[in-house]
């Protein structure tokens, strides 16, 4: 049978290597191959080839479409390299629009096997970015999977996860901000075994791009590796479950035939949104506005016989906006 499979991850022909700008970017002469890995294709192992299987706590999803009892196919995206150099990377991107400032977490697990790397040789890299050139990165060290296991805490193994809040990339950004490096240069933290660096102004409110690639940092011995890994169930979860409220009130008054007076106020608190909005299209900020108007008429002053009518018009009115997070 034929089946056309279509994927919205390509390579990234740019530079990975977050140099400085009087660096040039070395020649990468890598074989690289971007696929998917699943379990109805390469769930069996051998002594020489590592069965793919599910990752820790992750399930195969039900096919709600069909009559019959029968679970969908799950798989991961693979990224191969050969003769990567040392203090080179290379990477996939996918363009997205997202918008993560709801969430708490980013979680992501990963795989390695290599012939001739051994752990913490290489390192994984997760970008999220407001295009190329603004972005969060996050790097883990990664351990490879020894041949021939079929033991899923052995493939996934939780050291190679990524399971990290947004507050650590909120706190790397404003660490950077502090200090008088250009935001166009990297600057780089650590957070326990990531490495979390900011380029630019990325806003997790404007995710355009993701990128996952496995770097060989900088060696004594300069060594090229050969390596396959597997990225699978990129989410983010805790999700922001505040609740929003809003609310409006008006007055309106006659005095006689003297004056109309109208007053009008309304309120919106962050996290206020329909039913069945969804999370990104709550509000993002409290508001609290009001406004009063009236009518005047002058002429009762005066003489009726005088026969003049003077009506004054005047309205007044104010709307205050607190966003919840900083720009």
């Amino acid at each position: 049978n034929l089946r056309l499979v279509g994927s919205q991850w390509r390579r990234f022909e740019g530079n990975l290597e977050n140099k400085r700008f009087d660096e040039v970017p070395e020649s990468k002469d890598t074989k690289f191959t971007i696929s998917v890995v699943n379990i109805e294709e390469n769930g069996q192992g051998g002594e020489f080839n590592i069965p793919y299987v599910l990752a820790p706590g992750i399930s195969r999803d039900r096919d709600n479409t069909s009559v019959v009892e029968r679970r969908l196919n799950e798989q991961s995206i693979q990224l191969c390299i050969e003769d990567l150099p040392d203090k080179n990377a290379n990477a996939a991107f996918k363009n997205v629009d997202l918008n993560l400032v709801n969430y708490g977490r980013v979680k992501m697990f990963l795989h390695a096997q290599s012939d001739n790397a051994q752990d913490n040789d290489l390192r994984a890299f997760l970008r999220l970015g407001t295009g190329f050139d603004n972005y969060y990165e996050i790097e883990v060290p990664l351990l490879i999977t020894p041949t021939g296991t079929s033991d899923p805490a052995e493939i996934w193994p939780a050291e190679n996860e990524i399971d990290l809040s947004f507050d650590e990339l909120y706190k790397a950004k404003s660490l950077r901000n502090s200090t008088k490096i250009s935001i166009d240069l990297p600057f780089t933290t650590t957070f326990g075994k990531y490495k979390i660096t900011v380029v630019g102004n990325p806003k997790l409110s404007v995710v355009t791009n993701l990128m996952l690639g496995v770097r060989n940092p900088e060696s004594a011995d300069e060594s090229t590796y050969d390596v396959c890994i597997w990225g699978n169930e990129l989410r983010v979860t805790d999700f922001n479950t505040t609740a929003g409220i809003a609310g409006n009130a008006s007055l309106y008054t006659k005095l006689a035939d003297f004056a109309d007076i109208s007053l009008s106020t309304r309120y919106t608190a962050f996290g206020f949104g329909n039913v069945q909005s969804k999370i990104a299209e709550r509000t993002q900020e409290s508001s609290f506005e009001y406004d009063i108007s009236g009518k005047v008429n002058l002429d009762k002053f005066l003489p009726s016989k005088a026969g003049i009518k003077i009506p004054v018009f005047a309205s007044y009115e104010k709307k205050t906006i607190r966003p919840e997070y900083d720009p």
